[in-house]
C-alpha cells in the first residue's frame, strides 16, 4: 500500500504460491497494482512493482536460508 498524507494513493497483491516444477520453489505473483487518478503519472506503481521484486526475493530467501 502507498500512502500520501493520510491517503491511500495506491495498492497491489502479491501471492506466494508453491509449485512443483524446477525443483520445487515458490511462485511470487504480482497483480492488482492500482493508484488513484491524482497520483497516476508519478511512479507510485513503478516503486510499488519494484518493492513486491524486492519483497518477493526477501521471501524466498528466507524460506530456502
Amino acid at each position: 500500500m502507498a500512502c500520501y498524507e493520510n491517503e491511500i494513493i495506491g495498492v497491489q497483491q502479491i501471492t506466494f504460491t508453491p509449485y512443483i516444477t524446477h525443483q520445487g520453489g515458490w511462485r511470487a505473483t504480482i497483480e492488482g497494482v492500482r493508484t488513484s487518478s491524482s497520483a497516476r503519472g508519478k511512479g507510485i506503481g513503478t516503486e510499488l512493482i519494484r518493492w513486491a521484486i524486492q519483497r518477493a526475493r526477501n521471501v524466498v530467501a528466507t524460506w530456502f536460508n
